[in-house]
């Protein structure tokens, strides 16, 4: 409500219905099953588009809190060809669209899995930039998880490193 209401959502009115839905919820044999393999998160997500003036409504999505990646474990890579035209930015958004998609294949949540976020880098941005524009051969530019990732973790944080082949 404290976010919502002042961006022209209605406030979120909890019923005599509200408890009766947590209940059937936390008592779903799913739940259930997925509590016995792992934990779990819960997720309160839209399960509609709101509008301005439509009263706030969600529903409750259990998520299974396995492991996603383990740190240090690749995820993507791509090979980039020196070519003085090259932009940076370009290629590392496109290492982020495949680490976007091998986090949604090890089941991370699509609300977390496009939150990819750069921890470090063993070459800084300039110098990538520099070293495809001015050098030659190809460069690989490589993801890997910067610690374990979980669903819990909220979003995907890599390091990346970027070598000359």
């Amino acid at each position: 409500n404290q976010l919502y209401v002042p961006l022209g959502l209605r406030k979120f009115v909890t019923t005599a219905d509200s408890y009766r839905k947590i209940r059937d919820f936390s008592d779903d044999f799913r739940l259930t099953a997925m509590l016995s393999q792992f934990p779990a998160i819960v997720v309160a997500a839209a399960d509609q588009n709101l509008f301005r003036n439509d009263p706030i409504h969600f529903e409750l999505k259990p998520w299974p809190d396995a492991p996603v990646f383990q740190n240090g474990e690749e995820i993507a890579s791509i090979t980039v060809p020196a070519n003085p035209n090259i932009d940076t930015r370009f290629i590392v958004g496109r290492l982020e669209a495949l680490v976007t998609q091998a986090a949604e294949e090890n089941h991370m949540p699509p609300w977390f899995s496009s939150r990819v976020g750069v921890s470090t880098s063993n070459v800084p941005f300039e110098t990538m930039q520099a070293d495809l524009r001015e050098g030659n051969g190809r460069y690989v530019l490589t993801a890997r998880a910067a610690s374990d990732v979980y669903p819990h973790t909220g979003g995907v944080p890599v390091a990346l490193s970027f070598v000359k082949r």
